[in-house]
Formats: C-alpha cells, structure tokens, sequence
C-alpha cells in the first residue's frame, strides 16, 4: 500500500473524496493533495490500482469544462447570442467553419494607428 499504510477502499475514497472539491475548482491533484496534506504518491498508487478512484479523479478535473461547455451552451440556446454561436462553430468545425491564419495590419496614413483585419472563412458546402 502507499506510503507503507494498510488503508481499506473505504478509507481511500475518504481521502480521495477530501480532495474532490479543490480539483473541481481547477486545483492540480498534487496540489490538492498539498493542501490536504495527502501523499500525493498514494493518490496516484491508488487512482492506478482502484477504477473508483480513477472515475472520481476524471470526473472531478472534467467539471470546469462540463460548466464552461453548458455556459457556452446556454448563451447560444437560450440567448440566442451570434458572436458565441460563431465561437463555437469556428472551434468545434474547424474543417468547415475556420479562421484563417493570416492577420493583416493596414494603414490609412502615417498619422493613423494601424488597423487589423481578421479574415474568417466560412464554408458554403452543405456538408
């Protein structure tokens, strides 16, 4: 066992269970474990040895992102916003809505400040 200390599984998902919380607020494991004073070794020993443990751990590093995604998802649905639903489609397809590369910086004259212009290529193939 870790760290040479004979723990039961429910022993362990206490432990694991102490450190959830900062690990959905974006807290690395190993910093979490700092902060819980929890070798950081036996929650890696035992998120390889128990699939509970290594669900709970990815459940709990996954959650901003689930948040972020329904957020995201909210403002396009429920919103009904266009610059996020062009966000989103310029990331999640990028084959058929993408962002060009290139950034051009124009000038009017040598007074004026630099302008840029961003090109957006969007797909017009019903793919």
């Amino acid at each position: 066992m870790a760290q040479g200390v004979d723990r039961s599984i429910s022993e362990i998902m206490s432990l694991v269970q102490s450190i959830i919380p900062y690990i959905k607020n974006g807290t690395s494991i190993k910093k979490a474990c700092q902060t819980c004073k929890i070798p950081y070794t036996s929650i890696l020993e035992y998120r390889e040895k128990y699939d509970d443990v290594r669900i709970l751990l990815e459940e709990a590093e996954n959650y901003l992102d689930c948040i972020a995604e329904s957020v995201i998802a909210d403002k396009i649905i429920n919103k009904r916003d266009v610059k996020v639903a062009q966000w989103w489609l310029e990331r999640s397809q990028k084959e058929k809505y993408s962002v060009f590369d290139k950034v051009f910086s124009v000038k009017n004259d040598e007074d004026s400040k630099p302008m840029q212009i961003n090109l957006v290529k969007y797909s017009t193939s019903n793919e």
